[in-house]
């Protein structure tokens, strides 16, 4: 883990680790993590979300692709634009119980 980290600090402003659950309520739409958290794995992938378990979530493999190119992905733009138009239907925030 300490090599990804290596990896990602230059592109970031600020790292910390993220407690596995955090407690709270739903947080509006657009979702501020899906723009400026990045969520790296155990094994090297980069997440979409910090609050999602089941993989539906991963973006990329920061083991076959740089974390710039994870970051910038079309999948990960995708969900980013949809949270921007305020309409997750049809993306993996779709039944999040955080937002709403």
């Amino acid at each position: 883990m300490e090599a990804r980290l290596a990896e990602v600090l230059p592109y970031v402003d600020e790292h910390y680790w993220q407690p596995l659950h955090v407690k709270g309520g739903p947080i509006p739409i657009p979702c501020w993590s899906v723009f400026t958290q990045a969520h790296v794995t155990f094994d090297g992938k980069l997440s979409a979300c910090g609050f999602e378990a089941d993989g539906a979530a991963i973006m990329a493999d920061l083991t076959r692709v740089s974390f710039l190119e994870g970051w910038q992905c079309e999948r990960f733009a995708r969900l980013r634009n949809a949270h921007l138009e305020r309409d997750v239907s049809c993306t993996l925030c779709e039944e999040c119980g955080r937002v709403r």
